[in-house]
């Protein structure tokens, strides 16, 4: 929760008592450039989603983790693989609410993808964990349980040179 006075999302203007004011660009512009001013993407207020009964939205918490990885520098690629990724879960295993989250659904997702090589999971689960640990950092899931998930996956070994090799 905010203290009075405190703002409680980043984009959260509207107890901004200033109006807003732009320099003047005259001469800087021909007349057929305009200036526009966009609202904010995220308008989604953070101290109402830790309210509801149930928890949070897991729509709200992707646009939310989103916006997050947005704004750390992520790039766009990585960003939509990440979503993509994990709105494949969510609709494969129906999830609502980032509380239906479990291990089982994680594993019953894995397993839903059928015979895909044990690299392709592995790399699907890296991309789960990494969004996982976006929730968990905003405080979404109480415990990190997908931490100690690990797929194996068999490496070939390289075979010593003989003395034709050297």
């Amino acid at each position: 929760m905010a203290r009075k006075g405190q703002r409680t999302g980043i984009f959260d203007l509207e107890d901004v008592t200033v109006a807003i004011q732009l320099p003047s660009f005259e001469g800087t512009f021909k007349e057929e450039d305009t200036i526009l001013i966009t609202p904010p993407k995220l308008m989604i207020d953070v101290a109402e989603l830790h309210e509801g009964r149930k928890g949070v939205e897991i729509n709200s918490a992707l646009l939310i983790v989103k916006e997050q990885m947005r704004l750390s520098g992520v790039r766009k690629a990585t960003i939509s693989e990440y979503i993509y990724t994990f709105k494949r879960l969510v609709d494969a295993m129906k999830i609502e609410y980032v509380d239906d989250i479990k291990l089982e659904s994680i594993f019953g997702w894995l397993a839903s993808l059928g015979d895909i090589s044990d690299v392709s999971k592995q790399s699907r689960l890296r991309v789960i964990k990494a969004v996982l640990n976006r929730l968990y950092d905003n405080g979404w899931i109480e415990r990190n349980f997908w931490k100690d998930v690990r797929i194996r996956v068999d490496t070939k070994i390289k075979l010593p040179a003989d003395e034709k090799q050297i």
